[in-house]
């Protein structure tokens, strides 16, 4: 498509709402204007929002009859899905995308509605604690751009939100983290990975404005149980002040360094010892061991937040090599060059359809990053 193609059409076309009901750090996404302004500010080019594009377009097309995508772990998918054109600010009023994401939201609702509120695709895998945080966050996410600040009527969309975030505040282990089968009490305590969704999709709860009892309480505890994870360098362990398990401490410091910013800010102590550490210590190449999209979507956020030459520096390592790498069909090449990926956990480097969908999921909300929240807004919003 031409680049005049390219700027979508998730301009607040819904029922009624309007642009002053949009959280400031959300703004900018919807509006085209302010996409390109944002682009052209921040390092980005018009390529990126033709890529951007190009995969909104190719998922609409994978997209299952009944909203989901994928065969596997369809919840944490679909939430991805969600959440990659919602950060386009397509609703489910928007013309061309409109009926995807409608569907996308109505079958998460529906499986919400269903499981009280939990969100997973088999509850008996341990990892469903991953799925539901994503497609809480999605669902929230959802919520405010659609009924809060456009006026659209999704229906059980708040009821399916306010179940679906209450049992994740319910259920954070007592330590502060999150726990796999969101286990309570367990030893381990849960993984700053876990933890990672888990506030980010709070914090979309926090935006949806609806009242959710104990948010803020919890939220405080994350941020606790992340501080006690990070190593004097900066880095940041799975679950504890310790560097291993295939981490080198780049990604998870890049995780804790989000939920600061956006629970704190970008001068909080925390997320500037993990920005110093991940500029010195952080790689990117699409075809080498060292392409951890899962590390990079939050890397990415995390650098544009914090600004400066540590930005620059992670904008020139970053951006090339996701656009150098999508395939003309939208969707993107297969990471690591044959080579293992350096990652907790590379499900997104596969060919299959669940590996493709995810990388292109991350590599697109890496893109819309330029203008999807709006940097250091994170603490004026609490």
């Amino acid at each position: 498509n031409d680049f005049g193609d390219g700027w979508g059409d998730g301009d607040g076309s819904g029922a009624g709402g309007g642009f002053g009901n949009i959280p400031t750090a959300m703004k900018k996404r919807c509006s085209k204007a302010d996409r390109l302004q944002r682009l052209t500010s921040s390092g980005g080019t018009e390529k990126c929002e033709d890529a951007v594009v190009a995969t909104l377009r190719w998922l609409k097309e994978e997209q299952n009859e009944d909203g989901s995508w994928c065969g596997q772990k369809q919840i944490g998918m679909t939430g991805l899905g969600l959440l990659t054109f919602l950060g386009h600010c397509e609703t489910a009023g928007s013309e061309e995308f409109g009926e995807t994401v409608l569907a996308a939201i109505t079958f998460l609702v529906d499986k919400a509605m269903k499981n009280n509120g939990k969100l997973g695709s088999d509850f008996k895998d341990n990892h469903w604690c991953y799925e539901h945080s994503i497609a809480v966050y999605a669902l929230a996410e959802a919520y405010t751009l659609c009924i809060k600040s456009f006026g659209e009527n999704i229906n059980q969309l708040e009821d399916a939100v306010m179940a679906s975030g209450q049992f994740l505040i319910n259920s954070q282990h007592q330590g502060g983290g999150w726990d796999y089968a969101y286990s309570e009490d367990s030893a381990r305590g849960g993984d700053v990975s876990i933890v990672g969704w888990h506030l980010q999709a709070l914090k979309a709860c926090k935006y949806t404005g609806l009242d959710f009892a104990n948010l803020t309480r919890c939220y405080k505890k994350g941020l606790d149980y992340v501080e006690r994870c990070q190593l004097a360098s900066g880095a940041i362990g799975y679950s504890g002040p310790n560097i291993g398990g295939g981490s080198d401490g780049t990604t998870l410091a890049a995780v804790g360094a989000l939920c600061f910013q956006i629970w704190k800010s970008s001068a909080s102590k925390v997320a500037r010892k993990a920005v110093r550490f991940m500029d010195k210590e952080m790689k990117f190449d699409w075809n080498t061991a060292d392409s951890d999209l899962y590390g990079h979507y939050y890397a990415v956020q995390c650098m544009i937040n914090n600004g400066g030459p540590e930005w620059e520096r992670y904008n020139k390592l970053f951006r090339d090599q996701v656009l150098n790498n999508q395939h003309k069909d939208g969707y993107y090449k297969v990471v690591g060059g044959g080579n293992k990926i350096n990652a907790v956990a590379g499900s997104f480097a596969g060919d299959g359809g669940y590996g493709r969908h995810y990388r292109a999921c991350l590599a697109t909300l890496m893109l819309e990053s330029y203008y999807r929240f709006l940097p250091a807004t994170g603490a004026k919003t609490n």
